[in-house]
């Protein structure tokens, strides 16, 4: 198999977390002995068994350990031996340039790689997007989260390759509907977090809170940081969720907005 049906196979096969393991061991292991033998002429018939093995890796590691930079695993000998065997022609000028952002994910998912890969590249594009984008727009924390829930009951086969790109399809229309809304909302960063949280909570007054609890965060800018500006957050946050109606669970609601502002700053 060559191409995106290497890929494909390599990343099913791989899906047992037990064998992923397994792999990365033996990998570290073959890598030390590599790395004392090297450049010994006995290695030769094996360079490309062991440049196939470098490849595996880097493919395994980069869409099962998302966020993680497996460049900086492989030791010095190896990383030589990739730069030794990696291509490259005349550096051009990129024909076309690709924006990290919803379309980009909404072509992906359109495309006829394999769904296999389809998937992974979904995955990888929304998580960078996030750790990109998170701070500016604190409501893609709660979608980050969903992502990893996906990846997660994928990598474990509680849902089939099809079932994943069903989920992933429609976190990708929300990505898409809450960045439509948020363009025509003139709620801050935070106030929109808040109204998006609730709004999956399916709380019908989500937007009247949330423009509730706007002033606030406008009159505590450093809520995050003070102790004193962040109880007076937290009681304006609670007074609006229960004179909107909310008479459960309003501290557990409250705690999970102002965690989930937290994270998106930090």
């Amino acid at each position: 198999l060559e191409g995106d049906k290497a890929d494909e196979a390599i990343l099913e096969y791989f899906r047992d977390e037990e064998r992923r393991e397994e792999f990365y061991a033996f990998f570290r292991e073959l890598q030390d002995i590599y790395e004392i033998l090297s450049p010994d002429p006995f290695l030769r018939p094996f360079l490309k068994d062991y440049g196939s093995l470098v490849k595996m890796y880097h493919l395994v590691k980069a869409n099962y350990e998302r966020g993680i930079s497996v460049d900086r695993e492989f030791q010095r000998k190896t990383e030589k031996l990739v730069q030794e065997h990696t291509v490259t022609g005349q550096i051009k000028e990129p024909s076309k340039e690709y924006k990290l952002d919803v379309q980009t994910l909404e072509q992906i998912a359109a495309s006829g790689k394999p769904d296999t890969v389809k998937v992974f590249n979904l995955l990888k594009i929304i998580h960078d997007f996030i750790k990109q984008n998170a701070n500016r727009e604190p409501y893609l924390i709660n979608i980050g989260d969903r992502a990893e829930e996906i990846a997660r009951a994928f990598e474990q086969r509680q849902k089939t390759t099809k079932e994943t790109l069903e989920s992933l399809d429609e976190l990708i229309r929300e990505m898409r509907e809450a960045q439509d809304t948020r363009k025509e909302n003139k709620l801050s960063a935070e106030s929109f977090a808040v109204y998006w949280y609730l709004k999956n909570k399916k709380i019908e007054q989500a937007h009247d809170i949330a423009e509730k609890v706007e002033k606030t965060f406008e009159e505590h800018p450093h809520w995050q940081m003070s102790s004193h500006q962040e109880q007076e957050v937290r009681k304006n946050l609670y007074k609006s969720l229960i004179d909107s109606g909310i008479s459960e669970g309003v501290v557990e609601l409250g705690k999970s907005i102002l965690k989930l502002l937290r994270r998106a700053s930090g």
